[in-house]
């Protein structure tokens, strides 16, 4: 665990001194070179997700969180955030910059707020919260800055409580359970599951904390709280509700995501769409009532992903991934890109191991739980090999920090997440083995592709050079007759 830890901070590091002037030029990735909200947002996460989680877990030493540096760049990028927010709202920028002008929207005069922004903006505000509290240096300057802007993170509740949808519990009923968060006041409200998801994790990152929950109560009242988690468990009891079973032609019961104009709403593979549904029941876990937490339809949805991640894994997990988002200008909905499943699946099933394990490490089910340890693993390494050995950060095609950002969130719910007896039976290569192999095999890959590239250009040329000079069968057996 140890292990994993010290390569967390490694890649930290390394990300850090790749973007050495967050300050006056913003967070970049390696290709586009774009700057922007979320991109800002998501290269906070990257550092503050592991550091809060590994501190909690006392797997970092106190003098790493300390560091003045990481406390100035929290600081210079949140205040930049704020004041986009101030000017902008909370738009997709700069992910749909494009997209959004070419339907006749600008933020220069209009406020779009879409539910990715606003739910990155609610978690880093709630995680900043957490460091400044853990640690020294400049952290009493950076709690200033907070206490000032606490109206903003207000505004982002606002926007959540009022985009809230309610689904009717059917049968008759009229008490409406159901919650959840796409394009409400578009042309055709549509409903996502990624949507919901990934309010359900900022609402998570608020409640938890009762530090910031007795600033919002200080502030607020008690109200909003008890909202925030009603609609918590309101996510919960949707997500479960969209969850249904098929039947395989070889007799294999599996789940998948049905609810209203899902096909349109999520281009993905409607089972990859239950990794977002763990993930939203992980959110919301600490705020159901004892026994509420469905582990017979978890076990249900890990058999389905461990089948999936097995047998169809390139198409459900590997491919490029849609969710959708914004449908105001438009009738078509304009798509957001989420390359990350894979890393998704990892934090998910990290989840799962811890929650369907007693308080004295007895395995609910341990056939199952080795299944998944499996697949854990297995997909361990499928993030390690996107990693760049010589500089410790993730890329695709090219270097992105969304990438990074996803993949040390799920490699810190691993470290935290996943016990050393299962990591010891999973026989994980340590990391910084696992590293400097890739990078041998990379540089031997190298080296025989461009051997391989000579002689076919040699054999290339020599053959250009007979065309343009032909000899006839004849004279060159003549030729070697003589020779001989």
């Amino acid at each position: 665990m140890e292990k994993i830890a010290d390569y967390i901070k490694e890649t930290i590091e390394s990300f850090m001194l790749r973007n050495s002037a967050p300050e006056s030029i913003g967070w970049q990735d390696s290709v586009q070179n774009e700057v922007g909200f979320l991109k800002d947002m998501e290269a906070l996460e990257t550092f503050l997700t592991p550091i809060n989680m590994l501190s909690a877990a006392k797997l970092i030493k106190p003098e790493f969180v300390n560091a003045d540096r990481i406390t100035r760049a929290i600081a210079s990028t949140f205040s930049r955030t704020v004041e986009f927010i101030e000017n902008k709202g909370f738009p997709p920028s700069p992910y749909l910059d494009r997209e959004l002008a070419r339907v006749g929207i600008d933020y220069s005069n209009t406020k779009i707020n879409f539910s990715d922004s606003v739910s990155f903006f609610i978690t880093l505000f709630a995680d900043i919260w957490e460091f400044s509290a853990n640690s020294k240096g400049q952290a009493n300057e950076l709690r200033r800055i907070m206490e000032e802007k606490f109206k903003y993170l207000k505004e982002a509740i606002d926007w959540v409580i009022d985009n809230a949808r309610e689904y009717p519990r059917g049968n008759g009923n009229r008490k409406k359970i159901y919650w959840e968060w796409g394009d409400v006041k578009g042309p055709v409200p549509l409903p996502s599951v990624y949507s919901t998801y990934s309010i359900s994790v900022a609402i998570d990152s608020v409640l938890e904390m009762p530090e910031l929950r007795e600033e919002i109560k200080d502030r607020y009242g008690e109200e909003v709280l008890g909202t925030l988690g009603e609609l918590l468990r309101g996510a919960y009891e949707w997500t479960r509700s969209i969850v249904v079973s098929e039947k395989t032609d070889d007799g294999k019961n599996l789940c998948y995501v049905n609810y209203l104009n899902v096909d349109r709403t999520e281009r993905i593979p409607k089972r990859g769409l239950l990794v977002y549904i763990l993930l939203t029941f992980m959110s919301a876990q600490s705020f159901l009532r004892k026994g509420e937490l469905d582990v017979e339809l978890i076990t249900k949805i890990v058999d389905t992903l461990i089948y999936s991640y097995t047998n169809e894994k390139e198409d459900t997990f590997l491919q490029t991934s849609n969710a959708h988002v914004i449908n105001i200008a438009s009738l078509e909905p304009i798509m957001y890109e989420d390359r990350t499943l894979l890393y998704c699946l990892l934090e998910s099933l990290s989840w799962v191991h811890k929650t369907l394990t007693d308080s004295r490490g007895k395995v609910i089910d341990g056939e199952f739980l080795r299944k998944t340890g499996d697949v854990i693993d297995s997909t361990l390494r499928d993030i390690m090999i996107r990693q760049n050995p010589e500089n410790h950060l993730w890329n695709e095609e090219s270097f992105k920090i969304y990438y990074t950002q996803r993949s040390l969130e799920a490699l810190t719910f691993y470290a935290v997440y996943v016990s050393d007896e299962l990591k010891s039976r999973l026989n994980v290569i340590p990391l910084s083995l696992e590293t400097n192999l890739r990078a041998a095999v990379q540089e031997a890959v190298r080296k025989v592709t461009e051997q391989m590239s000579s002689m076919l250009i040699t054999e290339i040329l020599s053959n250009t050079g007979r065309l343009m000079n032909p000899v006839s069968d004849k004279e060159d057996d003549m030729e070697k007759k003589t020779e001989r």
